[in-house]
């Protein structure tokens, strides 16, 4: 751009592509296919950004409904689990019990020998 030339004072984002093209031209003089360059340019730029922004939200919507999924299932299997702790839990406390009666009573056996 030369000297004192600036675009309009609106970002480019509020121009169409073709008011920016015309205002490179007129305001710069920069020459028509330079313009036109630019413009093709800032446009396949936000082509790219448009994309890349989809794509995220695209995949954050695919995660949201896996957590949603893994939230149900979750829910469902938190009922089971509580009964299969508790069971175990169970088990455990007998199994306890079941090695000290043993080891005891194998220890006097031992003593008494």
């Amino acid at each position: 751009m030369g000297a004192g030339h600036t675009l309009c004072h609106r970002t480019p984002q509020h121009n169409s592509l073709g008011q920016v093209a015309a205002l490179l031209s007129n305001q710069c003089g920069c020459p028509p296919f330079l313009a036109r360059a630019v413009t093709r340019a800032r446009r396949e730029e936000n082509m790219v950004a448009k994309d890349r922004l989809l794509n995220g939200l695209h995949k954050l919507n695919e995660t949201n409904a896996l957590v949603d999924g893994m939230k149900d299932q979750l829910a469902k299997l938190a009922p089971v689990l509580e009964t299969k702790s508790k069971a175990t839990a169970e088990l455990l406390a007998k199994v306890c019990v079941c090695v000290c009666v043993h080891v005891c009573v194998c220890a006097c056996t031992c003593m008494t020998n």
